[in-house]
């Protein structure tokens, strides 16, 4: 899992701007806020996944499969596409290295 997030790579916003100007089909957006901030505001087309510590134990437990918890989150169906670009953001964290290692964050970023 260190690997995983170890591969993960900050965007900025211009970055950001021009993945979704090519295409949102190309980007499957993840906003991992909790749903109130979410529910507030969000980017058009992001599905919220923050779940329950039930639901993240079973996901570190591989009981629940991340494709399964985005299926369940989305309000749509979701094709998803091995080879397009993951975008997760969540309210505030600088750096991957800086989120703490028992964090929901963490976990998901792992088990993309």
């Amino acid at each position: 899992m260190a690997d995983d997030i170890a591969r993960t790579q900050l965007i900025g916003a211009e970055k950001l701007v021009a993945l979704l100007e090519s295409g949102t089909a190309n980007v499957l957006l993840i906003d991992s806020r909790p749903f109130v901030e979410y529910n507030t505001y969000h980017i058009l087309e992001a599905i919220n996944i923050n779940c329950s510590k039930l639901m993240k134990r079973r996901l570190q437990q591989d009981k629940l499969l991340i494709t399964e918890l985005i299926q369940h989150s989305a309000k749509q169906k979701v094709e998803i596409d091995f080879n397009q670009e993951v975008v997760v953001y969540d309210q505030s964290s600088k750096d991957v290295s800086s989120v703490s290692p028992d964090s929901f964050l963490t976990v998901l970023l792992g088990k993309l």
